[in-house]
């Protein structure tokens, strides 16, 4: 069963950055935030309703920072 994207995934600067990156993590995120069952419990869409501007590109969804070194 595929899941629809979330609809800011075209505007997620996460999801942009990070959506070609293959690491196991990256996927495991997506899967679950971006097209999954947790999307409504992301904390990237709750910071662009609380503050009208999206978040920074490395907050995950989770709401921690993500840096690839």
């Amino acid at each position: 069963m595929e899941m629809d994207k979330c609809e800011y995934s075209k505007e997620c600067g996460f999801f942009l950055k990070y959506n070609s990156y293959r690491a196991d993590r990256c996927q495991k995120i997506f899967r679950e935030y971006c097209m999954g069952e947790k999307s409504d419990f992301c904390k990237r869409k709750l910071y662009r309703v609380e503050h009208s501007v999206a978040p920074p590109d490395d907050m995950t969804p989770s709401g921690r920072l993500f840096y690839i070194l």
